[in-house]
């Protein structure tokens, strides 16, 4: 049985970041704009386009109350509101909701 942070770094948030960036992409935002945004390099981003990361993301978009989490987390980085260290803070808040919703 994976703990919390294995189930969190290999699952879970690939995953949220995959429906960022894809959201961010969606809004204009190149590869690179959206790394130096979450604070990745831009072939991270560029695997997530191409779904190489983040097999676990129709759990996040078949989730209402999840998918305006991270709708509203997208809209404060693109508004510049929202630095990547604050982003993560937040991006592992949700981790956290997702794996005790799931328990």
């Amino acid at each position: 049985m994976k703990n919390f942070f294995d189930t969190m770094i290999l699952d879970i948030l690939p995953s949220l970041r995959a429906v960022m960036a894809k959201k961010l992409m969606e809004n204009g935002f190149s590869q690179k704009e959206i790394g130096e945004l979450l604070g990745l390099s831009q072939s991270a981003i560029s695997h997530y386009k191409r779904d190489v990361r983040g097999y676990r993301k129709d759990a996040i978009e078949g989730n209402p109350q999840l998918l305006d989490r991270v709708n509203s987390l997208v809209r404060e980085i693109a508004s510049a509101r929202m630095s990547p260290k604050d982003a993560n803070l937040k991006l592992f808040d949700i981790c956290r909701e997702m794996i005790e919703s799931s328990a």
